[in-house]
């Protein structure tokens, strides 16, 4: 019996099984088109998931591109406006391309040259480049086989929408095989992935002759779906699936969000469709674990591979190839979130300069220049506090770090150690490496970004000389608030003259030999609406620097030209001003003529205009200020030298210029009241010395009365300052002069 029930059961379980199978086949074979919808249905949407990652992949590949030639355009430009010798800036632009992951860059210039980063200059330039610099915004071109390099390349080009700038914009070549492999753009029965451009056509040279209607076309797609999606493109759609409706084979095309009017196109045939609907049924439950397996194994290495990706991309993206550390983009977010997570922390900002970078760039081998740079990084790496500091190199090669202290002999300190450590480590070819630095001490209460108080740290570095015996200088928000407000006078002073912000005040000059008024100086007065009078001290050397004095001093000289002729037709008497001449002025072609030309035009008689040259001009070229003194007197000026005594002194100035008038600065007067005796004698030397040569001596910024006796005492000509006059504005100038010559006895009682 036993036997029996064994033997039914062994037929049992097995015929149990197939009756399972059975029914589950023919249950699956009823839902066979359930299934197959719901795979179609699901292929679909993972296509469509796909194909928006790798688009989003390229559009971050190409923002990536588009950064870097942005900051390689910024990088020329700031060459150009900083570095005065073209040559050096070119050079400087060349050291720039070794921080960059393009092949090749080309920079144009808007006077129609063309330079590679190497600084060879172009003639022509091939087709693909020559489209995109007619643009006026960031393009990209379509990838080209580039024969010297014998690899697909891509450029990205960037205008430069400063329009005084002397770079026209920049044009950075690319490999195309690191976009298509990253972006895993490939061919194959189980899937193609293409990048296609607006007009439905592949991009990429490997699949040259590949368009979306061929594509279709190959996989039956019906002429009104193919016309679809075709439109779909034209319209500038974002993202679109389409499934077959003849083999059930899968489409999907989402939008390149960067730059270029591209897509990513996706291709699925109906065999991956039918594959998988047919595992399903045969398979039954397991085909479940095996698909959720296979796409577990998917994910995973299409995780890992885009995380391959995002590694090398974010190691391109935050690390200085050459200090092996992080650059500033990476130094800014990392010492962000250590001040925001420490708030009880003492943190400083040190910015490190390696002193004369430019010219050891110039003497050592590359190699070597980077090897100083290397030894720095590994200092202020070994000497970083572990989660708690960290350190980078700026885009302009200096090095910054943030440091913890509680005081300020700390951070010094630990520049000391720095410095010694980097004196330990020996020259470097024969060069001795020195630093200095700028710290910027953080003030949580500023609520400033890192990249602010990078700025600060910086400023305070650039405070420091190249030749000081000081290498270390704190921040100092007053320095700061100059500097804005001296920036800020820059940007007003283009219109300032055309806003009539400029006016003249005089400053009369007593004749101590005559006991009469002598003459006045010009001043000129910066007056900016809704916030007063700009010291000259604020304005002048700002306006040497940037060239825009000239047309002030012609300003002035004209306007003194106007009031002596409006002076002239009232009957007024006139007597002589002086006006000052800049080193600039004085340097321009058409100098001469401007200035004679103008006094002929409003009728100033000879002897009543003074041209004062200042001191330190007078001794820059003795040949060609010589010339430009004779032809001067020849046409009725009168020339000074002005400021003599302020630092510049030369007693060859006067035995070669043939001056008038010497006109001693404030400086002789204010000397060590101790000495009086000595004071006198050196006054009485000079004014000695002046009179031997022929020339009238005025001496300036007299303050006291017995300054004034002391000069009148010593025989000097004439005075100018305070204890006679102060400068004053016009209309009360008219009055002083007018009294000045009407009363005689005050005169006499002034220099009582």
């Amino acid at each position: 019996m036993k036997k029996k029930i064994s033997f039914k059961s062994a037929y049992l379980f097995p015929l149990m099984i197939i009756i399972m199978f059975l029914l589950l086949f023919v249950m699956l074979f009823q839902m066979r088109f359930s299934i197959t919808q719901f795979v179609m249905e699901q292929a679909a949407t993972d296509n469509e998931m796909i194909t928006k990652e790798k688009s989003a992949l390229f559009s971050s590949l190409l923002d990536n591109m588009s950064l870097e030639a942005k900051g390689i355009l910024n990088y020329s430009e700031f060459a150009f406006i900083n570095i005065d010798n073209e040559y050096d800036a070119r050079e400087s632009i060349n050291d720039y391309f070794y921080n960059t992951n393009c092949v090749k860059f080309m920079y144009f210039m808007r006077d129609g040259r063309m330079y590679d980063q190497d600084a060879r200059i172009y003639l022509t330039i091939d087709e693909n480049l020559k489209n995109l610099i007619t643009l006026e915004e960031i393009s990209l071109s379509k990838p080209f086989y580039d024969t010297t390099s014998k690899t697909e390349l891509i450029i990205m080009y960037v205008p430069n929408m400063e329009a005084d700038s002397n770079v026209l914009g920049i044009a950075a070549y690319y490999r195309v095989s690191s976009i298509y492999t990253i972006g895993e753009f490939y061919v194959s029965d189980a899937g193609s992935y293409y990048i296609v451009d607006n007009e439905g056509n592949a991009v990429f040279e490997k699949d040259k002759g590949v368009t979306v209607k061929s594509l279709l076309e190959s996989y039956s797609f019906p002429v009104q779906e193919m016309e679809n999606i075709l439109k779909f493109i034209q319209s500038k759609g974002n993202t679109d699936t389409v499934i077959s409706s003849f083999d059930s084979a899968i489409v999907s095309i989402s939008s390149v969000q960067n730059i270029v009017d591209w897509y990513t196109l996706s291709l699925l045939p109906s065999t991956v469709i039918s594959d998988k609907t047919s595992y399903v049924i045969e398979q039954t439950m397991l085909i479940s674990v095996i698909i959720m397996a296979v796409f577990i194994i998917f994910v995973i290495i299409f995780l890992a591979a885009d995380n391959r990706a995002l590694r090398k991309m974010e190691r391109l993206q935050n690390i200085d190839p050459i200090a092996e550390c992080s650059n500033q983009y990476k130094f800014e977010i990392d010492a962000g979130e250590l001040i925001k997570s420490n708030k009880t922390t003492q943190y400083a900002i040190i910015y490190i300069n390696i002193q004369n970078f430019k010219n050891i760039k110039q003497l050592l081998p590359l190699s070597e220049v980077n090897r100083m740079i290397k030894n720095l990084s590994e200092i202020l790496k070994k000497g970083m506090v572990k989660n708690l500091e960290t350190y980078g190199r700026t885009a302009d090669g200096r090095m910054i770090a943030l440091i913890m202290y509680k005081e300020i002999q700390d951070i010094e300190e630990r520049f000391n150690d720095i410095t010694e450590k980097l004196k330990a480590l020996g020259p470097v070819s024969g060069y001795m490496m020195r630093i200095n630095a700028g710290v910027y001490c953080i003030d949580r209460n500023a609520r400033y970004q890192v990249s602010d108080m990078i700025d600060r740290a910086s400023f305070a570095q650039n405070s420091l000389r190249e030749d000081s015996i000081v290498n270390l200088e704190f921040y100092h928000q007053k320095s700061h608030d100059d500097l804005l407000r001296t920036i800020a006078l820059e940007g007003f002073m283009e219109k300032a003259l055309d806003n009539e912000e400029f006016v003249i005040y005089f400053q009369p000059k007593y004749d101590l030999i005559n006991n009469r008024i002598y003459g006045a100086e010009a001043l000129v007065r910066w007056i900016r609406p809704n916030e007063g009078i700009v010291p000259p001290s604020q304005f002048i050397n700002l306006f040497e620097r940037s060239g825009y004095i000239s047309q002030l001093d012609k300003f002035v000289f004209t306007e003194v030209c106007k009031f002596q002729n409006k002076m002239l037709k009232q009957g007024s008497r006139i007597i002589p001003i002086s006006v000052n001449v800049s080193r600039a002025s004085a340097e321009k072609d058409g100098f001469i003529e401007y200035y004679v030309n103008t006094k002929n035009t409003y009728g100033i008689k000879d002897g009543f205009l003074e041209l004062e040259f200042t001191e330190s001009r007078a001794l820059e070229d003795y040949d060609i200020l010589s010339k430009r003194i004779k032809d001067l007197k020849k046409y009725g000026f009168v020339c000074s030298i002005d400021d003599f005594g302020a630092g510049y002194s030369s007693f060859k100035a006067l035995q070669a210029l043939d001056f008038d008038i010497i006109k001693l600065d404030a400086a002789f007067l204010k000397t060590d009241n101790t000495n009086p005796k000595k004071n006198a004698n050196l006054l009485s030397g000079v004014i000695t010395l002046a009179k031997a040569l022929d020339m009238k001596v005025i001496a300036e910024g007299v303050e006291t009365r017995q300054e004034l006796m002391l000069l009148r005492e010593l025989k000097c000509d004439a005075i100018q300052g305070y204890v006679y006059a102060k400068p004053m504005p016009i209309a009360d100038y008219i009055i002083f002069v007018e009294k000045a010559l009407r009363n005689k006895t005050e005169n006499d009682n002034f220099v009582g």
